[in-house]
């Protein structure tokens, strides 16, 4: 009896280590894969964690395994990294049983900035800036730009002009990417602007000096090479003028190139109109000076030879009051 209760007793003590490190033992179970967000990475992030006590899970659920990598990238964890952390906190690693994959990947999630998102931005900056109309004004961004990537968060997107072309047609932006009021990138921007408005146009060739009738003029979309006012917005202010130069079909009609037509030149015979009241005479006379319709100019009388001063009237005389 004695020898059985011994042999009882052995067999007990051989198995209380042995239960004792069952009813301690943890498992860890590592994902494939893991988002984290925030600068580190917990063991309860990337697996997990079961023990038979409940303040040990907690403990192993925090263990700090080591940093974040930065939004777009990642890193791995796998199970000798664990056990190295778990050494240095003072865990019994004999206690802890792993399942599941052999690493885990970890990456950071973040916020994508695209090019199109950039791009559509920058448009409407310009656009509201310089108060510009969608259907006048086209712009082009030079730039081809990757993805970018930024922590996880509102993003601002803030633009300012660093340098504009005299003509308007070439701008350079900075863009400022900005969260919690700190910048995350800056770019620099490179647009092309082009312009189009209804502009007068010749339809058909017009000659140095040839009258221009409202049958020579076309309304048509055109690229304005500057963003300042040009051309001529009314049909009346072209129709009854002469050009300056030659003009070829689709030109666009500015001042520069027309003027008003000269109704006297120099030396020319033209009939003179003298009122005073009531009175009214006609005579006929040499222009001293060309002249065009409202300028004053000077005639001689070819009957006396005196010198007198009128206006060039719209029908080509002279009228003297």
């Amino acid at each position: 009896m004695i020898k059985k209760i011994t042999r009882y007793l052995i067999v007990l003590g051989m198995m209380t280590p042995i239960s004792g490190a069952v009813m301690h033992q943890s498992v860890i179970r590592l994902k494939e894969n893991a988002a984290v967000d925030g600068s580190i990475v917990r063991l309860n992030q990337i697996a997990e964690v079961r023990s038979m006590l409940a303040d040990n899970e907690k403990r192993l659920g925090e263990l700090i395994l080591g940093e974040t990598p930065r939004p777009g990238l990642f890193r791995y964890f796998n199970k000798y990294d664990i056990i190295r952390s778990l050494r240095r906190n003072q865990f019994d690693t004999r206690t802890v049983r792993f399942e599941g994959c052999e690493k885990t990947r970890v990456t950071q999630p973040g916020v994508i900035v695209t090019q199109s998102m950039i791009e559509e931005r920058a448009k409407r900056f310009l656009y509201d800036h310089f108060d510009w109309n969608e259907e006048q004004t086209l712009v082009r961004m030079h730039n081809k730009l990757q993805d970018i990537l930024l922590p996880l968060g509102e993003v601002d997107f803030r633009f300012r002009i660093l340098s504009e072309g005299a003509s308007m047609r070439r701008l350079v932006l900075v863009l400022d990417l900005i969260q919690e009021g700190r910048i995350q990138k800056s770019l620099n921007l490179g647009f092309q602007c082009t312009r189009f408005e209804k502009r007068w146009t010749a339809k058909r060739p017009l000659f140095k000096g040839e009258r221009i009738a409202s049958d020579d003029l076309e309304l048509r979309r055109c690229e304005v090479k500057s963003f300042r006012p040009t051309g001529i917005s009314e049909a009346d202010d072209i129709v009854g003028k002469v050009a300056l130069k030659n003009l070829k079909p689709g030109t666009i009609i500015t001042d520069r190139m027309i003027g008003r037509p000269i109704l006297i030149k120099r030396g020319m015979t033209v009939n003179v109109i003298v009122e005073s009241g009531r009175l009214k005479i006609s005579m006929h006379g040499k222009a001293m000076d060309s002249g065009h319709a409202g300028d004053r100019i000077r005639v001689k009388n070819s009957n006396t030879g005196r010198i007198i001063t009128g206006v060039v009237k719209d029908n080509g005389n002279v009228m003297v009051r």
